[in-house]
């Protein structure tokens, strides 16, 4: 119950604590401790339905962030002590693995330790040792304030073996450090580091600005401004921030692929950045994090509504971010850089990408973009992770062993759903909406290689068969703009990680061909046009969502293969994508 203990303790007696739980976990409650009447504990029980990986998110204060809940518990202190303590109960047998993730609440940022149980159903003390994670490392700069607890946490090719039954675990006591109260610094101390590259436009620097810069116009905002020497070296400040505008005499950043910022802020949060022309204007968010320089980089293809040719307003807004809105920030080094021309090859040849570093990055900088949803969701994912998520495993480094899926899953057998990862080239982030996008030239290559493995269900309905969708980046001026796509199915061989390979002339067929009168068979017309390959699509659909390859196969998903309550069709990739 934490009466005894000194350190932050979780207690489940607490009236706020609670647990959400989540990818497939049967139950998870608070109640009763068995052998103490007034004592509450946690109470999950998982089963050999739902994902290896199921569990619960413990916490003690919970918030609204848009469409999704953030849970919590006090600061966790990793740089005081490494151990996190746990009291466990199990009715598994003696070596179960337990697994713990601390996260931060705002980045995602996220680490693992891992203990296993040394006694049956009997109260022990588990410790976590965070020193020698389990999957990733710990951060001195991040505020881990997220905990959630994996039962038996079991995976394909794993030391941990499947449950067979359905299990129950009691939880007590998450026992740690608490993180140092040190006053958290409300202005920086040094000047940011980044060198402006030559031939950058550059809208605000200690160096050069644009001549007709206004760093505070009168938009009717609430935000205060001051610009301030920081180690001899001149910045931006704006405090009480809801939005803030800088205008400018017009510039074309049509060549460029880059918009920078340096941004310094005392509280992690969220800010949205836009570019605005004439009329017309959209944001990106970022997530800023609290105490250093952030050298935020933004492609200028995520700005698809702008007109990238006549720029002169930039808009730093926090309204829409609640208790997670960035109010003071520090700005300097604003300047639009990179080559607006991406159509060269990769230098990477024919790797595509050599692995995962997060479900949202590729090792080499590509952007990873998933997704799903059904006829039961008017076919985009709202439910939470009780419908969809994804995770990946960047396995220290070693591409070869990274691995990243997505799972959509729904409560009763729809009639058609899709289920997806999009992996972009390396170093790009999107298409660019107003020209050709950067990619891997393929031209010569006669095959693409990946290593896929569905959920056993999705393999169990019927056989399983993925769709394969090439993007290549040359941007037709049709329909606003079109790119020619090659769709092709591959049949899955195994419910484990399989190699494949499918040919690019004879797996494939042009499902797009930008008004380019290309035959559907003939795809070595396809890529004489545009061999640059942007980005490749790994999907599961079935029913209205069904993808059509080569010789009219069409791809699958599982409509009828029940894992516990669920229907799920998990896309998991592993490794590298190449071509040959």
């Amino acid at each position: 119950d934490c009466s005894t203990i000194t350190q932050q303790c979780v207690s489940f007696s607490e009236t706020t604590a609670g647990a959400h739980a989540f990818e497939g976990l049967i139950s998870a409650e608070v109640a009763t401790d068995m052998q103490a009447a007034t004592n509450k504990v946690l109470k999950m029980v998982k089963g050999p339905s739902g994902q290896p990986w199921a569990g619960a998110t413990v916490y003690t204060m919970s918030a609204a962030d848009g469409d999704k809940t953030i849970r919590t518990v006090p600061n966790v202190g990793l740089n005081a002590s490494k151990n996190v303590m746990v009291r466990v109960y199990s009715g598994a047998p003696i070596g179960t693995k337990i697994t713990l993730k601390l996260e931060n609440s705002i980045s995602g940022k996220s680490v693992f330790a891992e203990a296993v149980t040394t006694k049956l159903n009997e109260w022990e003390t588990l410790t976590f040792d965070f020193a020698k994670p389990s999957k990733d490392q710990v951060d001195a700069n991040v505020t881990y304030n997220m905990a959630s607890l994996f039962p038996a946490f079991s995976e394909i090719g794993g030391t941990q073996a499947a449950l067979t039954a359905n299990t129950t675990f009691y939880f007590d006591e998450l026992n740690y450090a608490v993180a140092a109260a040190t006053p958290a610094p409300e202005a920086p101390t040094n000047a940011p580091t980044t060198t402006i590259p030559e031939g950058s436009i550059v809208v605000y620097s200690e160096a050069a600005s644009n001549p007709g810069l206004d760093t505070f116009p009168q938009w009717g905002q609430a935000t205060k401004f001051a610009e301030v020497s920081i180690a001899s070296n001149k910045s931006l400040k704006y405090t009480d921030l809801n939005y803030q505008g800088l205008q400018f005499n017009a510039v074309d950043v049509s060549g460029k692929s880059k918009v920078r910022f340096d941004l310094w802020t005392p509280k992690a949060g969220k800010l949205d950045i836009a570019l605005i022309s004439e009329g017309k204007e959209n944001a990106v968010t970022q997530s800023l994090t609290a105490g250093s320089w952030n050298s935020v980089e933004i492609d200028l293809s995520q700005y698809t509504v702008p007109d990238k040719k006549a720029i002169f307003q930039i808009k730093l807004d926090s309204q829409a971010h609640g208790a997670d809105a960035v109010k003071t920030v520090f700005v300097d080094n604003i300047h639009f850089t990179g080559s607006g021309s991406p159509t060269a090859p990769s230098p990477s040849g024919g790797t595509f990408s050599s692995g995962f570093a997060s479900n949202v990055l590729t090792k080499d900088g590509g952007a990873i973009a998933s997704g799903g949803g059904s006829n039961l969701d008017d076919w985009n994912c709202t439910g939470g992770d009780a419908w969809c998520g994804s995770g990946a495993n960047a396995a220290g480094g070693v591409g070869a062993d990274s691995s990243m899926y997505f799972y959509y899953q729904t409560p009763s057998a729809a009639t058609g759903l899709y289920s997806q990862i999009e992996v972009f080239a390396p170093n790009v982030t999107g298409f660019n909406g107003s020209g050709d996008t950067a990619g891997v030239d393929v031209a010569g290559k006669a095959k693409v290689n990946f290593n896929f493995n569905p959920n056993p269900e999705w393999y169990q309905a019927g056989g399983a068969k993925v769709a394969v969708v090439l993007t290549l980046g040359k941007r037709f001026p049709i329909d606003n703009g079109c790119r020619l796509q090659l769709h092709g199915v591959k049949p899955i061989t195994s419910d484990g990680n399989v190699a494949y390979s499918m040919n690019l002339t004879s797996d494939f067929r042009v499902a797009a061909d930008c008004g380019q009168g290309i035959p559907p068979t003939d795809v070595a017309a396809a890529l004489a046009r545009s061999s640059v390959v942007s980005s490749v699509k790994f999907v599961g659909a079935d029913g209205g969502a069904a993808l059509i390859g080569r010789n009219e196969v069409k791809s699958t998903a599982n409509l009828s293969v029940k894992a516990g309550n669920v229907y799920p069709t998990t896309v998991a990739l592993k490794g590298a994508i190449t071509f040959d």
